[in-house]
């Protein structure tokens, strides 16, 4: 896989040891216009936040992990808008529709 995130995207974090601390994911912002990019961010045990990406380039999340999560965390994570680059002319012949990249991730 390239990273790109689609729409529907979850990432699970399965392990226990986990809880009470904090998951980083590096990313990167690269849609052909620009435009600022909110992300919408629930988690499994109700808890939601949006961020605002306002330009281009990489770009940290953290998710946090509280202590009443016993064994799965769930991170649901949608954008405001998508592209496909097969739209964009010299940006190829991709049909995929992308948010955002993922670069990266961590654990704080």
């Amino acid at each position: 896989a390239d990273g790109w995130v689609c729409p529907g995207f979850q990432i699970r974090i399965r392990n226990g040891a986990l809880r009470g601390k904090a998951i980083l994911l590096q990313c990167e912002h690269r849609a052909p216009k620009g435009l600022p990019l909110r992300l919408s961010i629930m988690a499994s045990w109700g808890e939601s936040f949006t961020s605002l990406v306002t330009g281009g380039g990489p770009f940290e999340l953290v998710l946090e992990v509280p202590d009443h999560v016993k064994h799965e965390a769930v991170f649901s994570i949608d954008a405001d808008h998508y592209f496909r680059p097969c739209d964009t002319p010299g940006q190829g012949a991709d049909t995929r529709t992308l948010g955002f990249r993922l670069t990266g991730v961590g654990r704080l």
